[in-house]
């Protein structure tokens, strides 16, 4: 069975199959441990508020090593909100020797 498609179709389809492309350079990161570091940031999530309760930030943490996250819904981005949120990850038992952040002013 042989199936016809017009050009657009066939090129979106090797478009879709196409291996992607890694040429682009990574600088090195040694992580050797669970823990040893953790990225946080927030996550606007504003348009969707009303949806979640009033919530509008999702506090998003990311063990380097284990890529386990969290995500922790903020009402705001106030440093005591982002406080409370990263205690109740934190009261889970793990701490990371190291946590990674912007330079927002909630960190």
């Amino acid at each position: 069975m042989h199936c016809r498609m017009d050009g657009k179709k066939l090129a979106v389809v090797h478009e879709l199959r196409r291996p992607a492309r890694r040429n682009y350079q990574r600088r090195h990161v040694d992580i050797r441990g669970l823990d040893e570091t953790w990225q946080a940031d927030l996550v606007d999530m504003s348009a969707y508020a009303r949806e979640n309760g009033g919530y509008k930030y999702l506090l998003t943490v990311i063990d380097i090593f284990s890529k386990f996250a969290w995500a922790v819904p903020t009402k705001s981005k106030n440093a005591k909100d982002v406080m409370t949120a990263m205690k109740s990850i934190l009261l889970q038992g793990r701490i990371p020797k190291k946590l990674q952040v912007d330079e927002g002013r909630e960190f």
